[in-house]
């Protein structure tokens, strides 16, 4: 494929994207803020995949690609670039930039491709893993902690957004990590170990964090545990002093994450509700707080006595609603500006430049209706399929953890997270050549 052996099997390619994705890791959405030449490192990043996925589908007989993705996935693909230029030409401007940002679910396809190709002529060093494993262990503490307002401002010189991990960051980050070691680590004994120690570390800080990145963790956790259950083999003196150890780093990660000091036993109920409460919102109608059912429906709308939840649930029906007036249900708004459903400044966030709806299925919808909505469905189910067929049902662990937590937060619609979704998938797609 157009000498793409002699590009990625050098040292210098795979060093920059070693330190490419350190830096996304390291920092997060800190990191694709970045300028470089007056563009920031995250439209880099989003141009690379576009063009990366528009030469893939044009090289589906590749014998990369052909052993790997049905030809219906890059059908589909071809008709998401295809409806995308037809909107585009009846309604828009190839012109306005934000119409590349808002189809972003589309060209960070291209990841997938370029993990698969970067699969076939890398020579992967397994210490990469360790590399990440001990960025996970500092973004726990980072997470926590943080950084002075000084190293802030130093970073803010560079960048045009400071933020730390969010729920869905660490989702993406601890969960891609630990499914590419489990499945490229020969001794699943020694992976089975640093499994159970890093999700005791997590599941605090997941909860903290994320109820839905929560749910989504705890899902990866059990499909994790039955794939390598099968292959483990610890006998009772290595199994039960590693079970006493990770039950003793979950309680202090419960008390550290609650920043409460060393562990009382008489405390752990409190810390454990403390974590549930601060994740609860109580539905607040016009500045007083009610006292709802979790979910009820009046005047045909669906609420949550949850405030985040309702939050989320109001702006999936406006935008729903919307296309069904407008007439706009089957081909969507198109990609030219913001949904209207955000316009309200209740919507945008506590720095005002939130413009994502929390849901990237509703998103899709949005932008390219039920078109794009049943072709973005038909390429995950394809995906899906792909992972069972050439290994098993155990290698959907990450793909539907990234699905849950996508259906409650904007991940997919951000210029990071899909990126190692779909490049750590290529790779594993291509799993038997590594």
């Amino acid at each position: 494929m157009i000498k793409l052996n002699k590009i990625f099997s050098n040292k210098y390619t795979q060093f920059i994207f070693l330190l490419y994705f350190v830096g996304i890791f390291l920092l997060s959405r800190t990191f694709i803020g970045f300028y470089v030449f007056g563009f920031r490192i995250g439209e880099f990043s989003m141009l690379l995949s576009l063009i990366i996925f528009i030469f893939s589908i044009f090289q589906f007989k590749s014998e990369i690609f052909r052993k790997n993705l049905d030809l219906n996935f890059f059908i589909a693909c071809f008709f998401l670039l295809l409806t995308f230029v037809i909107f585009v030409t009846f309604n828009g401007s190839f012109s306005n930039l934000y119409s590349y940002k808002s189809s972003t679910y589309i060209w960070s396809i291209g990841y997938l491709f370029l993990g698969m190709i970067f699969a076939e002529f890398t020579n992967f060093k397994f210490r990469t893993i360790y590399i990440f494993l001990f960025i996970n262990l500092f973004i726990y503490f980072y997470s926590i902690f943080g950084i002075t307002d000084d190293l802030q401002n130093i970073l803010l010189q560079y960048t045009d957004k400071f933020e730390y991990h969010k729920g869905s960051d660490l989702v993406i980050m601890f969960t891609s990590v630990i499914y590419l070691m489990n499945r490229l680590l020969t001794n699943k004994n020694k992976s089975f170990e640093v499994f159970l120690v890093f999700s005791s570390l997590y599941l605090p800080l997941m909860l903290f964090k994320s109820r839905s990145g929560f749910a989504a963790f705890v899902v990866f956790l059990i499909i994790e545990f039955l794939y390598l259950k099968k292959d483990t083999k610890l006998d009772a003196k290595r199994l039960i002093p590693l079970l006493i150890i990770c039950f003793f780093i979950l309680l202090q990660s419960l008390f550290i994450v609650n920043k409460t000091g060393v562990v009382e036993v008489e405390q752990i109920t409190n810390n454990v509700e403390s974590l549930v409460e601060k994740r609860k919102v109580p539905l607040n109608i016009k500045g007083v707080e009610v006292e709802k059912a979790f979910l009820f429906i009046e005047n045909n709308r669906i609420f949550s006595g949850d405030g985040n939840l309702n939050w989320r649930l109001q702006i999936w029906q406006d935008v729903f609603f919307d296309l069904i007036e407008e007439g706009k249900l089957l081909t969507g708004f198109n990609f030219n500006n913001k949904f209207d459903a955000m316009d309200d400044p209740y919507r945008s966030g506590n720095d005002g430049t939130n413009e994502n709806v929390h849901n990237f299925l509703v998103n899709v919808l949005g932008r390219g209706g039920l078109i794009h909505l049943f072709l973005y469905i038909y390429i995950f189910s394809l995906l899906f399929k792909s992972l069972i067929s050439k290994h098993n049902f155990y290698f959907l662990s990450f793909p539907i953890a990234v699905v849950i937590t996508s259906l409650f937060d904007a991940s997919m619609e951000n210029a990071h997270f899909p990126l190692i979704f779909y490049f750590v998938t290529g790779i594993v797609i291509n799993l038997k050549k590594l």
